[in-house]
């Protein structure tokens, strides 16, 4: 199992592909952003030796500009006044609008309440660590041959 070098997700197919002059190894999802350029022949990880954990990560919609601009206007609010309901500036309630910020979770939190919307959902991502090794008792001693002079 082998890790995509863009979005770090472990897949058993890796393809290269070249992304604005950068060579990479990408998973089937992220391959498409770019040049295709062949399949990554890879060994298969021993599952025995590998740990797979799920953890739960917050994760950002991906049109949230485009629901709070909607929303912003359904409601009949300015900028400034969504700004002020939020306890925000006017230019970071601006620059979210645009797509050019991301809101924090607390600001989003406040955005939802507001407009009883989503802006983050929960995602499981996979984590893949190697189990150690059991070690063994022996000492260099006995890996090394000892020579006498």
């Amino acid at each position: 199992m082998s890790e995509c070098e863009i979005c770090g997700k472990y897949t058993d197919e890796l393809y290269f592909t070249e992304i604005e002059r950068a060579k990479l190894q990408a998973c089937k999802k992220c391959s498409t952003s770019g040049k295709f350029l062949g399949t990554v022949r890879s060994e298969p990880v021993k599952k025995q030796n590998v740990i797979i954990k799920e953890i739960p990560e917050k994760e950002l919609v991906d049109n949230f500009e485009e629901l709070i601009v909607k929303k912003r206007r359904e409601a009949g609010l300015t900028q400034e006044q969504l700004a002020d309901k939020v306890n925000e500036t006017h230019s970071i309630i601006k620059k979210i609008e645009r797509g050019e910020f991301h809101p924090s979770e607390k600001t989003a939190g406040k955005l939802e309440k507001l407009f009883k919307i989503k802006l983050y959902h929960l995602i499981k991502r996979q984590s893949y660590e190697e189990q150690p090794k059991v070690q063994s008792n022996l000492s260099l001693g006995d890996i090394v041959k000892i020579r006498k002079k």
